[in-house]
């Protein structure tokens, strides 16, 4: 099975290599990297995808991963040297919901792990739990964890006071990120979830506005005019405007003449040349739905 498993990640990365080769996708040589001053600490649960939570390209921010999103003295060294040496301003402790670190049972724990992890961990004389809780350092309350986190960083007291802490958290269940503004009413993670359906929904009318913005912005002449622009290669455009000048141009659309009157030269390419389709944006029915998780705790109490 191992065998088979590393086998199946180097074929992948063959078809990696061949995408690179038929320019289906590209390695960007990033010299002047992050392109933001960001660096997240985040969990090392596989569902945190950094670049695909944020929409972000590789060399965009710095991202380090423990478990539990902990600042260790090697989270600490790691921090220090994107803060000087390459200009970081923000850090942001990304936590997530149903995080593996608050269902580790230490006692459970200490029988799977090898005689040597256990000398390791566990001096003689001290009390074992405690030992195990030391090194793990796991927790209950993810909510709770961000701010200890967040109280770590601000009690060193050794960074520049230009760079900003931030603490974030990331629902596995539904994609959003709940910022600071977001948290700062809640004390813990189980007062957030009596709140999760409120929360959710101010999120979800947050996804209204911006699909409203955007439909607005495509009905903008120039934002259309823009989109056309940077469709078209840049040698057909000179092309155009060699053969064609503004006042021989003449206006012939299946879109209305009195929206693009008077426009410039690419807006009349734009009506002769191609039909104007507007994206029609159907705003979907706001349903919160909160994760079993939090339902069968809330029904052990009863």
């Amino acid at each position: 099975m191992g065998e088979d498993i590393e086998r199946n990640f180097l074929n992948n990365n063959i078809k990696f290599r061949w995408n690179v080769i038929q320019d289906l996708e590209k390695i960007d040589s990033v010299e002047d990297y992050p392109k933001y001053p960001v660096l997240f600490l985040t969990c090392m649960d596989p569902r945190i995808d950094i670049n695909r939570i944020f929409q972000l390209n590789p060399g965009d921010v710095f991202v380090l991963r423990n478990a539990g999103n902990i600042l260790t003295i090697d989270m600490l060294r790691s921090i220090l040297i994107t803060i000087h040496e390459y200009n970081i301003k923000y850090i942001i402790i990304l936590g997530h919901l149903d995080c593996g670190m608050t269902k580790i049972d230490l006692l459970k724990l200490r029988e799977k792990l090898y005689i040597k992890s256990r000398e390791l961990i566990i001096r003689k004389g001290n009390n074992p739990y405690s030992e195990l809780r030391n090194f793990f350092k796991p927790f209950k309350d993810v909510l709770q964890n961000i701010n200890e986190q967040i109280d770590s960083l601000r009690d060193f007291k050794g960074f520049p006071s230009n760079v900003k802490i931030r603490g974030w958290l990331y629902d596995v269940h539904t994609g959003w990120v709940f910022e600071t503004d977001n948290l700062r009413n809640f004390e813990s993670t189980e007062d957030l979830m009596i709140n999760y359906k409120d929360l959710i929904s101010k999120k979800d009318l947050e996804l209204v506005d911006s699909l409203i913005s955007l439909e607005k912005d495509s009905l903008d002449p120039k934002s259309l005019i823009r989109k056309y622009e940077e469709d078209i290669p840049p040698k057909s455009i000179d092309l155009m405007n060699k053969n064609k000048s503004l006042n021989d141009v003449e206006t012939q659309s299946t879109c209305s003449p009195k929206r693009f009157h008077n426009t410039n030269l690419s807006t009349d390419l734009l009506m002769k040349g191609s039909r104007i389709t507007i994206p029609k944006i159907i705003v979907p029915k706001i349903s919160v739905n909160i994760p079993e998780i939090y339902k069968r705790k809330k029904m052990s109490k009863i």
